[in-house]
């Protein structure tokens, strides 16, 4: 899914009304209906069921209202609040908002209101939609709106954030923020991701970045002539087709078998968590091959997995996949247990952590079957370039990666970027810093292995786990805080990330 200008978004707009007679009017009810979804994903992860909408003068006002109108016929406690008049409102914002039936709403058209004259009115929302500005602002806010975002951000310590199109205060082509901005959770694109998402400034604005197909047709949604056309969103409608559905008559086997390798004296629980990560992502099987005292810890917590005692001699044909190098430790028995495994097997490998550490110098056999799954510092040294000089660079850095090494490769970090060999690129825009954490790389190890064990090629599993690992810290997060997530929340939420998936990568129309 490519990164689009405002202006060739209204374009296509302007399109779908001369050539295939869906009107403006049409589109923003979809783009509403999609808002309420999230609105109402999000207030089921709270627990509840109020919702503070806030609606500016344009069309993102109007999908303000139509969101309202939805949540309110399902039954959610609806509150809006206009920074304009009524009879400001034009063309398709003005209908929505004389449709949007019995909700509570009032207009704050002066900064004071805005500040806290009216704040004991207003029912303590668990969700806060933002539709005060869209992709049409180009410069900072004024002061109205400057107040009304501050509003909004100052929810954010009951309520989660969601925002329409585009944060409040951004500038949808370059992602800059020149005045106050609406600090978001999550930030649904109608049609398709702004540019200005993939300027690193934007990151903190974002949160969780969706994208809600309203029906433009995917040829359209290409922008030609710009140097960064060749990188794409790493979206659920384009990953969700992807994941295979499990047939009726499906048992253990049809799902693969996974080999994680791991651990040492000093890091018992890193191939654990990679393990665990794996079932909870389908792996069929999940053999851990580790010292005797992760093999005890994972019996006691993980009675699913399979265990390789040291020294035993395995049969790699049987495995469908390969997980190596979470805890192993940066050794030179490391770097030929690493060898060996890629001599030894025809195989899909996932090589992480100390098995990245000890690579130079190991021959990479069939490289095309591999994933990288390296952190920048990890990234340096397979590189041989600073880590500054990566963040310099980061899509640079990771289209090297894939290429000199002639596989699949994850650059982790703040916007994953997930290369192939071929210079493909996709940005990753799930995932949130609760998820530094001890433990995290691990999790997203074990759930591209299992990513493979379902058949995927190594492009693929590498982009479903990074997206599928970041929503699942996401949900975690908008359940219980940045700060409450550990590696083994992530886990836990992964089966909310794939059910977020599927429903993601569906239509709403």
């Amino acid at each position: 899914m490519r990164f689009l200008s405002a202006d060739t978004l209204r374009a296509n707009d302007a399109r779908m009304t001369d050539e295939c007679h869906v009107y403006g009017r049409e589109l923003m009810e979809r783009a509403g209906a999609a808002l309420a979804r999230w609105a109402e994903r999000l207030c089921k992860l709270r627990g509840g069921n109020n919702v503070l909408l806030v609606a500016g003068r344009g069309q993102n006002g109007g999908d303000i209202f139509v969101a309202a109108r939805h949540l309110c016929h399902n039954g959610f406690r609806v509150t809006v609040r206009m920074i304009c008049q009524p009879a400001e409102l034009k063309g398709d914002a003005s209908a929505a908002w004389s449709e949007m039936g019995d909700v509570s709403c009032a207009v704050w058209d002066e900064s004071r209101a805005w500040h806290g004259m009216g704040l004991a009115t207003t029912p303590a929302p668990c969700v806060v939609v933002d539709g005060l500005l869209g992709t049409g602002a180009k410069d900072a806010p004024n002061e109205l709106f400057s107040a009304a975002i501050d509003f909004v951000n100052a929810q954010s310590c009951h309520a989660l954030v969601l925002a329409a199109d585009v944060p409040s205060g951004m500038i949808a082509d370059s992602g800059e923020t020149p005045g106050a901005c609406v600090r978001a959770d999550v930030t649904l694109a109608f049609a398709a991701p702004k540019r200005g998402f993939i300027n690193d400034v934007a990151r903190p604005w974002l949160g969780h970045v969706a994208v809600a197909d309203i029906g433009i047709p995917p040829p359209w949604q290409v922008e030609r002539g710009l140097e960064e056309d060749d990188l794409v969103l790493n979206a659920a409608p384009s990953l969700s087709p992807l994941l295979p559905r499990r047939r009726f008559d499906a048992h253990k086997g049809s799902f693969g078998s996974l080999l994680v390798i791991g651990g040492s004296n000093a890091y018992v629980g890193a191939p654990i968590l990679a393990a665990h990560a794996a079932l909870a992502a389908g792996a069929g099987l999940v053999t851990l091959s580790a010292p005797v005292a992760a093999l005890d810890a994972c019996h006691a917590r993980l009675p699913e997995v399979i265990a390789a005692a040291p020294g035993e001699r395995l049969a790699f044909d049987k495995f469908s996949a390969i997980v190596i190098g979470p805890g192993l430790g940066a050794t030179d028995a490391t770097r030929d247990r690493v060898a060996r495994v890629l001599a030894l097997t025809q195989c899909p490998v996932v090589l992480d952590a100390d098995a990245l550490n000890v690579l130079v110098g190991v021959e990479l056999v069939r490289p095309e079957r591999l994933i990288l799954t390296p952190h920048p510092g990890e990234a340096s040294r397979l590189l041989d370039m600073t880590t500054a000089e990566i963040a310099r660079n980061r899509p640079s850095a990771a289209r090297v990666l894939a290429s000199r090494h002639d596989c699949a490769a994850v650059l982790k970090g703040a916007g994953s970027l997930v290369a192939r060999a071929d210079g493909a690129l996709a940005l990753n825009l799930t995932g949130n810093p609760g998820m530094a954490t001890a433990g995290s790389g691990d999790v997203l190890a074990g759930v591209a292995g299992a990513m493979l064990c379902h058949g995927l090629n190594p492009w693929h599993a590498a982009r479903l786990a990074t997206w599928l690992h970041g929503a699942a810290g996401d949900c975690a997060a908008w359940r219980i805080g940045e700060e409450g997530v550990t590696a083994g929340a992530i886990v836990e939420h992964l089966p909310e990330a794939f059910c977020l998936l599927r429903s993601e990568g569906s239509t709403g129309f």
